[in-house]
């Protein structure tokens, strides 16, 4: 046993030092450049916005703080909010039946968390 333990180490520090050489292989021979997806642009253009930005304050959104969380009360909160503020969903659990969408730019909307 502590003869088979002397080859292991070495072994063990090659693979580790030649893995710094590898890398990743190239898609282009493998994937067709068609179906290739380009995700240099991909993500939130100038980040995530940060937590200084203030809360909603208007009547659909303090409607949501209350506890009605539906698809209808979350639309109609980000609709109504002013440009650089947060919509913010209570911690709970809900079931939403329809889906919650608004075409809108500079809000966010926030949950309070998993827990």
């Amino acid at each position: 046993m502590r003869r088979g333990c002397l080859h292991l180490f070495p072994l063990i520090s090659m693979v580790l030092f030649f893995s710094a050489f590898s890398h990743g292989q190239a898609w282009s021979g493998i994937l067709a450049p068609a179906r290739a997806t380009d995700w240099t642009q991909a993500g939130i253009a100038g980040g995530i916005p940060d937590a200084s930005w203030a809360n909603c304050t208007t009547n659909a959104c303090n409607t949501l703080n209350g506890g009605t969380v539906t698809g209808a009360s979350i639309t109609a909160a980000l609709a109504s909010a002013p440009n650089n503020t947060v919509v913010r969903i209570p911690a709970g659990s809900y079931t939403i039946s329809a889906a919650a969408y608004a075409n809108r730019s500079n809000v966010v909307l926030r949950g309070a968390g998993p827990n």
